[in-house]
């Protein structure tokens, strides 16, 4: 067979020749390439499953503070940078809770009953644990911030003796993580559901209603009896009962529009009563409920705006209770107020 044949049959010959010789070099290669990957991915696997299991953090499950002592917590004290907050059971008070801060420990709030219960809530909640650090030096804490001003120390006390002490530091850095420990122990990293509480801000723990339903156990509007208001710069006043709803219409109408209004109205900052010394008071209010209870609000004017001055009184409480606070409210919110004795 020649190149040059007639009907050209050696080079067809030739190029099918060569077409499976190409054919098979191409399929070697392919499985060689095969191989390789293989093994390739083998030895990743092996790789990254050994440094997986390496790195796979050791966690546990406990709580902040043992269930068994959530409703014997008698006092907590927050502390930040030099300052602590300090809320307790005030016996005096049936039990409530109140706060006051060492900075001003003249001026005693009652505290918000239902963020404090979620705030106890939230620490005998069984939680994960991740361990960050078995036994972290100083620089270790400070990396985390667990050991300089910026930490936040929740101390819990039953009966005034500790029963739980741990330090927040920062959050991971997904937001969602908070670093913690406690007195020589590891850091560690739980889920960051504890952000409402960690300040040493009173305003972030009080009850910031004017009326404070808990400690006068008001449930609604329905536990008023009687609202009293008096305009001390025009002289106008009101006197009105349960009874004035049949008595008079218009009267009736007010009577359940104050009781369901005053419950509502809430301060925009918790200041200390003795701003309003050597002011002259514009606007009072008093409301009493069905036990006998109290509270009157007395209002001055404040800067550019007003201050109001709540006075509970209990008929079950003798004299001498810690309550000592007030709260900043706008223009707005005096002038609803005031409508009230026109």
């Amino acid at each position: 067979c020649t190149v040059d044949s007639p009907d050209n049959r050696c080079g067809i010959f030739l190029v099918e020749k060569i077409q499976k010789g190409y054919g098979l070099m191409t399929e070697k290669k392919q499985i060689g390439i095969l191989a390789i990957l293989i093994v390739f991915t083998g030895l990743l696997c092996v790789f990254f499953g050994i440094r997986s299991g390496k790195s796979t953090p050791e966690r546990m499950t406990s709580a902040i503070l043992n269930n068994k002592y959530k409703d014997a917590v008698t006092k907590v004290e927050v502390s930040q940078h030099g300052e602590v907050l300090t809320l307790y059971k005030d016996a005096s008070l049936q039990s409530n809770w109140v706060g006051y801060s060492d900075s001003d420990p003249e001026l005693v709030f009652p505290v918000d009953s239902v963020s404090m219960e979620e705030f106890l809530q939230n620490s005998t909640d069984i939680r994960d644990f991740v361990l960050i650090s078995k036994n972290p030096d100083p620089q270790k804490l400070e990396s985390f911030n667990l050991l300089d001003s910026s930490e936040i120390t929740v101390n819990y006390y039953a009966d005034e003796s500790s029963v739980s002490s741990v330090t927040f530091g920062s959050n991971n850095y997904s937001g969602q993580k908070i670093y913690v420990t406690t007195p020589d122990s590891p850091i560690y990293e739980i889920h960051d559901d504890f952000f409402p509480w960690l300040t040493t801000a009173g305003k972030s723990w009080a009850n910031m209603n004017f009326v404070p339903k808990n400690i006068m156990g008001i449930t609604d509007a329905s536990d008023i009896q009687r609202i009293i208001v008096s305009s001390k710069a025009t002289g106008k006043g009101k006197n009105l009962t349960n009874a004035t709803a049949t008595a008079a219409a218009t009267e009736g109408e007010l009577f359940k529009e104050i009781a369901d209004k005053v419950l509502s109205l809430r301060g925009g900052a918790l200041i200390n009563p003795t701003v309003a010394e050597g002011v002259s008071e514009i606007f009072e209010l008093r409301l009493e409920t069905g036990n006998t209870n109290s509270v009157t609000l007395k209002v001055y004017p404040y800067k550019d705006s007003f201050v109001v001055i709540p006075t509970v009184f209990l008929n079950t409480v003798a004299e001498g209770y810690r309550l000592n606070y007030g709260f900043e409210i706008s223009t707005w919110t005096y002038n609803t107020m005031a409508q009230w004795v026109e």
